[in-house]
């Protein structure tokens, strides 16, 4: 480990999100419903529309990974899964998904925040006219929802 690493591993610090999410009431009543996780009209892939039906999770991702100067990292999987069953626990949800998949949750919400940072990395601004996340500074991101 160097000296002055803040983060020598590489990976965003996700502890946290769980209550984050649960501060969305939309997010928080569609898992109370038994919907999943992520938006029912997401697609199966990373695109920029899934991104935006999904902006409740992924925001506060990419407001963390905004918060490392240096480097972009990605969320790990074991912590990130963890996350993923608090909020589905806090949601009160009835009866709680199995281990594997919050698994497959945690490796999905990890692709899309990933498929953000490198659209971000590459400079290609959305088309889409709903969201716009931007770059205020070094540490935070701001949302602007458009009519």
């Amino acid at each position: 480990m160097g000296k002055g690493k803040k983060n020598p591993d590489g990976l965003m610090n996700v502890e946290g999100l769980a209550k984050e999410w649960d501060a969305s009431e939309g997010l928080r009543e569609r898992v109370r419903a038994g919907a999943d996780l992520l938006h029912e009209d997401s697609g199966k892939g990373e695109d920029i529309p899934t991104v935006v039906l999904n902006k409740d999770l992924i925001a506060p991702m990419v407001v963390r990974m905004a918060a490392v100067p240096d480097k972009k990292p990605h969320p790990p999987i074991e912590p990130l899964t963890e996350e993923v069953g608090t909020f589905f626990r806090l949601s009160k949800r009835v009866p709680l998904p199995t281990w594997t998949d919050l698994r497959k949750l945690a490796w999905r919400l990890r692709y899309l925040v990933c498929f953000v940072k490198a659209k971000a990395r590459r400079g290609e601004p959305s088309t889409e006219p709903r969201v716009h996340l931007s770059s205020v500074g070094s540490s935070q991101v701001s949302k602007t929802i458009l009519p």
